[in-house]
């Protein structure tokens, strides 16, 4: 079982690596947005803070929706069903464009 851990954690953290830096990314984005407006009024402090919680709501929900994919092409290729995840791929892409299309109105 350690053997197993020792093997697997390394595997999961270089996946998981870049996934932190992106949301660690997102929170500096706000504490610095924070910053900057707070040296203005309480009014442009409360605008950006209901900004940033309908930017989160839709950033959250879009981003849910698109990280599917990962478990679903996951599947395909423990499968061994390589063609079908290019297939899974495309789709996701145009549902993306999609939604981000959304998100932008």
């Amino acid at each position: 079982m350690i053997a197993r851990l020792q093997r697997d954690v390394p595997r999961i953290f270089s996946l998981a690596g870049p996934l932190l830096i992106g949301q660690l990314a997102v929170i500096a984005f706000g504490v610095i947005d924070t910053a900057m407006v707070a040296r203005y009024s309480a009014d442009d402090l409360a605008a950006l803070a209901m900004g940033t919680s309908i930017f989160i709501s839709i950033y959250v929900g879009l981003t849910g929706v698109v990280s599917a994919l990962a478990p679903i092409a996951g599947q395909l290729f423990g499968a061994k069903r390589h063609s079908e995840i290019g297939e899974e791929i495309r789709q996701a892409w145009w549902l993306s464009l999609l939604l981000s299309a959304l998100g932008i109105l």
